[in-house]
């Protein structure tokens, strides 16, 4: 039953606000490597500054995902994809694409 308790604790320990801040789930190097996309200048639709973080975007079919990565620690990692189809993503953010 000990082992199981001080299993129960260490979980609890890494579920912490504190813990997840400090770990990278999948940074931006493993993304680089296993996903197909193009670097944008900016993020459409998110007010991110560059030294906070960036978007990258990629097309499958009709659909398109958003992926923003945050700086932790100096090291990019992803925080949140957004995913939509490719008229979704014309009727929300325009056809043309300009960087700012």
């Amino acid at each position: 039953m000990r082992p199981f308790l001080t299993l129960v604790a260490l979980l609890g320990l890494l579920a912490s606000p504190a813990a997840a801040a400090k770990q990278c789930f999948f940074s931006y190097v493993e993304f680089e490597k296993a996903v197909p996309h193009f670097d944008i200048q900016t993020c459409p639709g998110i007010a991110l500054a560059a030294d906070k973080g960036f978007c990258r975007l990629s097309l499958n079919g009709d659909s398109v995902r958003i992926y923003r990565f945050v700086f932790v620690d100096k090291e990019a990692c992803l925080d949140q994809v957004e995913a939509m189809t490719f008229t979704d993503f014309v009727k929300r953010f325009g056809a043309s694409y300009e960087s700012k």
